[in-house]
């Protein structure tokens, strides 16, 4: 390859001297310090097949030809006018001058006869002087197919540095709320047309405390000259957090459920406890409230990058499920002690003790009475309470006739009742109406059993029953009465007939007569 450059170069040399009509030219161009400018070689060639040339490019103090990151000129062929097989070489002469060879064998001919055949970025130094200067592109030797000889051409061309406008590049401001991510940061620019794009950064993040952070605004990709850069700000407001006191339902009677606040609007994954002070919940519902709505109010909270608003929350106490709890009914007879009052419950579990009472007691007369029942410790709500009925009923009372014993001939005893079920001490002066006791028994019945009758009494407080009574008359005392005997003498008076008796006393006295008279 080396040997062929060689060749071609020699070809190049050999071939100066002769004048034929081609020549290379750069339009005039403006530049402005700081800049770039893209600027074209081309080439007038109204006749001949090229294959290759050499010519250099003086250019003015402070200009250039421009670099690549990789050290290399930023110069190109025109790929629509020459092969894959050609070669570009440039160097820097100094001074400003670089020397531009194109090269291959003289089989690989340029194509096409004018045109654009080199496109090359140009710089200048921010501290260029400005003003119109003078470029040249000379030394333009070509070589041909099949021509020899030619006389180099000397084009110039103008180049004006503009004077560098100050452009002053601002980033914008803006605000954001705590936990958003950063807005595509923007920029102002006065002046002047900015070459480029300035970079733009911000320390700030998503997770950034509320505060202002700068937005720092540089260089980039930016090539005018004169620049300045100013920062903008960005705000980093409290974040909107709101806070609710929760929904809750509970049974009248019930404990209050445990209030627990409801958050909406953390950021970064963050929890209630990155607050510096936790929220107070209180309500005015109790165990004992009624059945209706309550306020959950919150308030108290407190966080370095949330602005905190409240939303009440709410419990919703119902009504507690029904307990009935009911007294027993109870039936005693008068004069019974009353009995341990009892009660029944349905519905919810009961909760402590009712109080039962009634105004009945053992010497109440017969009748019914209530047996009051009352919430006493039961600490249920919604219970209901119904009494019971205490019945007394009349006490047995058995009244007999009694049990009796007479002689035959004696008087009828005195018959009185006998009584069996008397309560509370009482006695037969509690009847309305006393008993009434017969008996066909008489003094002069024949020995025997006579039954003894009872009846007609009445009590406001007992059930009357009879059982008669029993005279047993038995056999009277035996008694012997004998006429005493007397002798008289015939003709005389009859005596005054007397007797004696033996056994039982004599009630009454004896008849005592004999036929015989004082003529017997």
């Amino acid at each position: 390859m080396k040997k062929v450059k060689f060749i071609f170069i020699m070809l190049l040399l050999a071939l100066a001297g002769n004048m034929h009509g081609e020549e290379l030219v750069i339009q005039d161009f403006t530049i402005k310090p700081g800049e770039t400018q893209e600027v074209s070689i081309e080439l007038n060639n109204p006749e001949m097949t090229l294959i290759g040339m050499e010519f250099y490019i003086s250019l003015p103090e402070g200009v250039s030809i421009a670099k690549d990151e990789d050290d290399e000129f930023l110069v190109e062929l025109n790929s629509s006018r020459v092969t894959k097989k050609h070669i570009l070489e440039v160097s820097d002469q100094g001074n400003g001058i670089f020397k531009f060879l194109i090269y291959h064998n003289q089989n690989a001919a340029l194509k096409g006869t004018s045109g654009e055949i080199i496109s090359m970025t140009l710089t200048a130094n921010e501290t260029a002087s400005t003003g119109s200067f003078l470029g040249r592109i000379y030394g333009q030797v070509f070589a041909k197919e099949d021509e020899t000889g030619y006389e180099p051409s000397d084009k110039t061309f103008n180049v004006t540095i503009e004077e560098e406008q100050e452009i002053t590049v601002t980033a914008k401001n803006y605000t954001r709320k705590y936990g958003e991510a950063n807005p595509t940061f923007e920029f102002t620019t006065e002046g002047g047309t900015l070459e480029g794009i300035p970079e733009i950064t911000c320390e700030a993040t998503a997770t950034s405390p509320v505060g202002t952070y700068p937005i720092t605004i540089s260089k980039g990709t930016v090539t005018n000259g004169k620049v300045t850069f100013v920062a903008g700000t960005l705000t980093v407001e409290k974040a909107p957090l709101k806070i609710g006191g929760g929904t809750y339902t509970m049974k009248q009677g019930d404990a209050l459920p445990e209030l627990k606040a409801v958050y909406e609007g953390f950021k970064n994954d963050e929890t209630e406890e990155i607050l510096t002070t936790k929220p107070t919940l209180s309500t005015t519902a109790t165990s004992s409230s009624d059945p209706g709505e309550y306020a959950v109010t919150v308030s108290g909270a407190e966080a370095e990058n949330y602005a905190i608003t409240y939303e009440n929350g709410k419990i919703t106490v119902t009504e507690a499920t029904p307990v009935k709890i009911t007294a027993k009914s109870y039936t005693i007879k008068y004069g019974d002690e009353l009995p341990a009052f009892e009660y029944t419950s349905e519905g919810a579990t009961l909760s402590g003790t009712p109080e039962i009472t009634c105004e009945a007691t053992s010497v109440s007369a017969v009748g019914t009475y209530d047996i009051v029942i009352k919430k006493g410790s039961v600490t249920n709500y919604n219970d209901t309470y119904v009494n019971g009925t205490l019945t007394i009923e009349k006490a047995p009372l058995k009244i007999g006739g009694g049990t009796y014993t007479m002689k035959q001939g004696d008087a009828l005893p005195e018959l009185k009742a006998v009584y069996e079920g008397f309560k509370n001490d009482e006695t037969e002066e509690i009847l309305t109406t006393k008993p009434t006791l017969s008996t066909t028994a008489t003094s002069s019945s024949e020995p025997g059993d006579y039954e003894v009758t009872v009846s007609g009494a009445e009590a406001q407080n007992y059930d009357i029953t009879y059982e008669a009574g029993k005279i047993t008359v038995t056999q009277a005392d035996p008694v012997t009465v004998t006429a005493n005997s007397y002798s008289i003498t015939y003709g005389e008076s009859l005596p005054t007939f007397e007797y004696t008796s033996e056994g039982a006393t004599l009630s009454g006295t004896p008849e005592i007569s004999c036929e015989a008279t004082s003529a017997s």
